[in-house]
């Protein structure tokens, strides 16, 4: 028995993370405001700049559960 090593490995399409979100999950899906905070201060920590949108998401996550 011999493999067919000329054959090229499938490549998964590109997919923007967005266009797989689903809008109204369930909310046991959601982070907490503590596990919102453990990221946005690991990024701060190491110097790391997170993609803005997902700053505003942890940040607004935050003020949700502490509205409530």
């Amino acid at each position: 028995m011999t493999l067919n090593l000329s054959e090229k490995p499938r490549v998964a399409n590109p997919t923007l993370l967005s266009d797989i979100l689903e809008e109204d999950a369930d909310e046991r899906y959601n982070l907490s405001s503590k596990a919102c905070r453990g990221i946005l201060n690991r990024a701060n920590k190491r110097g790391k700049k997170l993609p803005k949108v997902l700053e505003e998401a942890l940040k607004a996550q935050i003020d949700d559960e502490e509205i409530n």
